[in-house]
């Protein structure tokens, strides 16, 4: 548990040199890039650590070709990682590299793009001579949320890659570039077919939608899907069909009492989701007159309040399901910080920075105690 604690304490006394305007430009984007770069290390050397060990070393272990039993068991690009890895050094620490270098560079690209190189207008305009003073400026922010809410993704699975390539594509969304957005989805499907669910973000994000409308959809949504949401998802997944249906079905027929050993209950479960989705919408709409001149804020909400919808929609029914709404949860890694950059008073803007703080802290404690002996200690290859 010291190294999550003092991982934390690092990333949180950085945020504050961040933003009480200690650390310059290149300074931030320097710390950043190593911060990732120890993520990637960690994510290389853990061993026996993290959810599905099991089910991923035996398939590294068992499929060598196509011909391999199992091998149709996954999507056809994280089983040609698979094969090409194995095939090449047969060891399962150089796949876990090969998964860490992927997910730790496209997760450095994002956010630094999206934290230095936004496609707000009125902020290029003003600030085009001087980086240094655009509203968000926080990827050291960003990190510390990503440890928080995901661990840093360093005990990445399947999932974990194809939701870091769409994350990565919200870039292509900003541009409007459709087909490089489509093209970076087929790409996260050949991971994890739930990435397919990730398509209609490029509509969402550039869509108009007032704080009145925020409210009443999610009124709206809660009562109803907690009665009705399993025929609602059972609709969706008819429609899919193959192995996706096969799977949504099982989930939704075993519903929370699949836990997947989490040492949290299904009502526990609900109430962190719920009081979650509730504690970022309240403080996003309150900010929202604030920062809605800038479009990226907006954009990322958006993806965010979907996101929340799509957790509503789910975790009644099954936890497992929730996960659809992962790609457009991540929006939280760029929208916290946006929304602490928003405070413009200094004080308010310090009492605002301990809230987050603690907050986060309860997030990764209570990430970190659903699956506890999966992560603590941390296993390496060296213990």
């Amino acid at each position: 548990m010291t190294l999550y604690l003092m991982i934390f304490a690092i990333l949180s006394m950085l945020t504050f040199l961040e933003f009480t305007g200690y650390l310059k430009y290149s300074m931030k984007k320097n710390i950043a890039f190593f911060i990732c770069v120890f993520f990637m290390f960690l994510s290389t050397i853990r061993w026996e650590s993290g959810t599905d060990w099991n089910s991923y070393y035996n398939f590294f272990k068992y499929t060598s070709g196509w011909s391999s039993n199992g091998y149709n068991e996954f999507e056809i690009g994280y089983t040609l990682l698979n094969i090409l890895i194995k095939n090449i050094f047969n060891n399962y620490t150089f796949f876990l590299l090969a998964g860490s270098i992927i997910i730790g560079i496209v997760q450095y690209k994002s956010i630094i793009r999206y934290n230095f190189q936004n496609n707000d207008y009125n902020i290029q305009k003003v600030y085009q001579h001087n980086k240094d003073n655009q509203l968000l400026q926080s990827p050291i922010f960003s990190l510390l949320v990503l440890w928080s809410l995901y661990l840093g993704n360093v005990f990445f699975v399947r999932s974990t890659i194809a939701y870091t390539i769409l994350f990565y594509s919200i870039r292509f969304i900003q541009k409007k570039k459709l087909l490089k957005f489509i093209f970076s989805v087929l790409l996260a499907m050949s991971i994890h077919m739930t990435a397919l669910f990730f398509l209609p973000a490029y509509y969402i994000y550039h869509c108009n939608i007032r704080k009145k409308t925020i409210v009443l959809i999610i009124l709206a949504v809660v009562l109803p899907m907690y009665f009705w949401g399993g025929n609602v998802i059972g609709m969706i997944a008819n429609l899919m069909g193959g192995s996706f249906k096969e799977k949504a079905m099982f989930y939704i027929n075993a519903g929370n009492e699949l836990s997947y050993g989490s040492a949290y209950s299904s009502s526990f479960v609900y109430l962190k989701g719920i009081s979650n989705i509730v504690f970022i919408l309240i403080i996003g709409v309150i900010v929202y007159k604030r920062c809605k001149k800038y479009d990226q804020y907006k954009g990322f909400f958006k993806l965010y309040f979907v996101g929340s919808i799509m957790t509503i929609l789910t975790i009644f029914q099954s936890n497992a399901m929730t996960r659809l709404a992962t790609p457009y949860m991540m929006s939280q890694v760029i929208l916290l910080p946006y929304i602490f950059n928003c405070i413009r008073n200094k004080y308010a803007k310090i009492i605002v920075y301990f809230i987050f703080i603690v907050y986060l802290f309860l997030r990764m404690n209570m990430q970190l105690n659903s699956y506890y002996d999966l992560y603590v200690p941390f296993k390496s290859i060296f213990t």
